[in-house]
Parts: C-alpha cells; sequence; structure tokens
C-alpha cells in the first residue's frame, strides 16, 4: 500500500534514497562526534527502502499471479495489471 506525506506526495523510494543523501552529507559535515548521532534516522530510512522494495516485489508478484490466472482461464481482464 502507498504511503503519502502530509501534501499528498507519494513516499517512493527515489525520494527515501534522496533523503538518505542529504542525510549522509549532513552527517560528515557534522564529524565524527556528532555525526553517528543520526544513525538511528540513518537506519530507519535505509529499513524503509528495503520494506518499499519488497512491497513493489510483491506486488510485481501479485500482477504476474492473476496474468497466469487469466490466461489460464482463457479471461481478458478489464482493469490495469501494470503498475499505477
Amino acid at each position: 500500500m502507498t504511503e503519502y506525506m502530509p501534501d499528498g506526495t507519494p513516499i517512493t523510494v527515489e525520494r527515501v534514497e534522496q533523503a538518505l543523501d542529504c542525510l549522509a552529507e549532513i552527517m560528515i559535515v557534522l564529524g565524527p562526534t556528532e555525526g553517528p548521532a543520526c544513525l538511528p534516522l540513518y537506519r530507519r530510512l535505509k529499513d524503509e527502502i528495503t520494506k518499499l522494495k519488497a512491497d513493489d516485489e510483491a506486488m510485481a508478484e501479485v500482477r504476474e499471479r492473476v496474468r497466469l490466472l487469466d490466461k489460464k482461464r482463457g479471461k481478458d481482464r478489464k482493469r490495469k495489471l501494470s503498475p499505477e
């Protein structure tokens, strides 16, 4: 299920990757004393990327399963099976 920011913008792998890049730069600027304080957030963003990628892969499996089921049944599904 796609999650959204308060402004309605979807949270995507690309957006979280950009946030991770920004955070990494900030951590380096903060230096070895203060930079490590951001590690919990860094780990959280990495975990979120892993979760989003797993969700994308699972939905791709779902679409393929339905496509094969339709083929087996000789059905021409009207709704779109590709990702939004």
